[in-house]
């Protein structure tokens, strides 16, 4: 059961976040990938709030690549369902450019 959390983004905490409660089951990571963070979830009126916290360590000078920060390379998370044929979604989060 999801726990009711009025969440604000803007914020950019999770401290008001009922974290226990939210935690969802480990997930699976990819074969091949190490299992490194966590996802909270609860609702409010306004819908769904999804966090995670992880870590996806790398040397942004030692990955040479040109253009856009390549996706493959990016944390991030996949969603899926199955309600009137397959739905997928992926959420991936691109470091900073250095300065």
């Amino acid at each position: 059961m999801l726990p009711h959390a009025a969440v604000s983004v803007a914020d950019r905490s999770l401290a008001d976040w009922p974290k226990p409660p939210s935690l969802l089951p480990a997930l699976t990571p990819s074969p091949g990938a190490a299992d490194f963070g966590e996802v909270y979830l609860s609702w409010s009126e306004k819908g769904l709030a999804l966090a995670t916290i992880g870590q996806d360590y790398f040397d942004i000078d030692l990955l040479a690549y040109k253009g856009a920060f390549p996706l493959g390379e990016a944390y991030r998370w996949n969603s899926g369902r199955c309600r009137r044929g397959p739905r997928r979604a992926t959420l991936f989060f691109i470091p900073r450019a250095p300065r």
